[in-house]
């Protein structure tokens, strides 16, 4: 920065266009002027600060992750149960259950995290039940797939059964859910994915992929035909399904993706995440654990089918 000012200065001098007595107020309003570029060019212009207040729900720390019931964070998003990243796991310390906390999330184009967590009492009467599901066996790699009805956003009735034969990729969403690093990203990757089986060098081109949604009630055939009208899905890779809800909690539970709805019955919908890659004959080949998983490690598995 000092060579710049320098040579700023002496680029005007050579030219007579300050006097000696300006040069200091020249190299005071010069050093303004860089910096303020400088600081500017450091500043993410998409990156969007909201105020949070909630409840904590759950916390879980090895995963930088805490679980909150917020209320409405206004001209972004209603009041909804769901979990949060934080980039600093130490703002969780202290913080149990019940607590009242108020903080600042951060949502930039492809991710989001908390930031100045701050207790401010506790009051857990009134937290909404969480229930886990009991008696739920867990599908592992080399099980088959379970078979379940579905409609796919062109309105046709279809069954996992009928992707036999065929390598397959699912994925669970909602269209309304509002974090980039959450459904949104699934979405981005399998753009990414669905880019590669079209170019069928590094998987074969009959290759499936599957979002399913987790919010059947809003995300109607018509909503999902706009959701993947608007990603550019090809139709003949890639399909968005919805059917019963609880058809479609089971599988999740299944697959180990947790889902709290609402005791309520609004449409606050907590969910972790699973991508599944099924081989062609229907068995469970690798179960990708929440949203850390790249396009290309998705590809990997695939290719092997």
């Amino acid at each position: 920065m000092t060579r710049t000012v320098e040579d700023l200065r002496k680029f005007c001098l050579s030219h007579n266009m300050i006097n000696s007595k300006k040069q200091t107020f020249f190299q005071i309003g010069a050093v303004l002027l860089v910096t303020g570029m400088l600081m500017g060019c450091l500043q993410a212009p998409d990156e969007k600060h909201y105020e949070i207040k909630g409840e904590v729900i759950s916390i879980y720390s090895l995963n930088n992750e805490i679980t909150i019931r917020h209320e409405e964070i206004p001209g972004f998003m209603p009041a909804m149960t769901m979990p949060f990243k934080v980039k600093n796991v130490r703002i969780l310390e202290g913080l149990i259950p019940g607590d009242r906390v108020r903080g600042t999330f951060v949502v930039a184009a492809h991710e989001s995290y908390l930031t100045d967590l701050t207790r401010e009492g506790s009051d857990g009467a009134d937290l909404p039940a969480i229930v886990l599901p009991n008696g739920v066996r867990l599908i592992q790699k080399g099980d088959t797939i379970p078979e379940i009805a579905f409609l796919d956003d062109n309105n046709r009735q279809t069954k996992l059964s009928d992707f036999l034969g065929s390598p397959l990729a699912l994925t669970f969403i909602y269209t309304r859910c509002p974090i980039p690093n959450f459904c949104p990203l699934m979405d981005r990757n399998f753009i990414k994915v669905q880019a590669a089986i079209k170019e069928g060098v590094q998987l074969s081109r009959d290759t499936q992929l599957l979002s399913i949604t987790f919010d059947p009630e809003h995300d109607t055939v018509e909503v999902l035909r706009r959701h993947s009208a608007k990603l550019g899905a090809d139709v003949k890779i890639w399909r968005f399904l919805t059917g019963d809800k609880e058809a479609i909690t089971h599988l999740g539970e299944q697959l180990g993706i947790t889902i709290v709805r609402d005791s309520m019955g609004t449409s606050e919908i907590t969910h972790s995440l699973r991508t599944i890659v099924v081989d062609r004959e229907g068995k469970v080949a690798r179960n990708f654990r929440g949203n850390d998983w790249t396009p290309d490690e998705l590809i990997k598995e695939l290719s092997k089918l």
